[in-house]
């Protein structure tokens, strides 16, 4: 990321009452995506939130195997079209702060098997020293309860 602030809006549309709209900027520490010759990539992304006193940081490290998905019968998409991304291991950490004082703090860490997680991303365009790829990924929850929820989650990216 060349960017040196980021916007992120959270649209909150419950089954009943009103829709929220949370959106905050940040300031981009790190935004880094590698993919390697050898099969492996990795993804770091390093971001504070500011807000009147209040702040909050995230970091997000992601790790794992690359290949292209081929073309399938009935698929729109040709043979490297789509890249297949298994992310094998996952680490993140939220803190929130009030002023210098640490308020909360959040960290996961997370391995996966081949193909349990799982980042698919279509090549939108590929040249010698460029490749522009997006992810528009989609998951519903839907309990018996009927109180489920959905996100999704737009992800577009030129790597150079």
């Amino acid at each position: 990321m060349t960017e040196s602030t980021v916007s992120n809006t959270v649209i909150n549309e419950p089954s009943t009452g009103p829709e929220t709209i949370n959106s905050r900027t940040g300031e981009v520490k790190a935004h880094e995506f590698a993919i390697k010759k050898d099969g492996t990539w990795t993804y770091l992304q390093e971001i504070n939130y500011p807000n009147n006193g209040f702040a909050s940081y995230s970091l997000i490290k992601l790790s794992g195997t690359w290949s292209f998905l081929k073309n399938n019968k009935g698929d729109e998409f040709e043979k490297n079209e789509r890249v297949h991304f298994n992310v094998l291991k996952s680490e993140e950490l939220e803190k929130s702060y009030s002023g210098t004082v640490v308020m909360s703090q959040n960290s996961t860490e997370s391995a996966f098997l081949t193909g349990e997680n799982v980042l698919v991303y279509v090549v939108k365009t590929s040249k010698k020293d460029a490749l522009e790829i997006e992810l528009d990924k989609n998951y519903v929850f839907t309990p018996d309860s009927g109180s489920g929820h959905s996100t999704r989650m737009i992800k577009k990216m030129t790597l150079q």
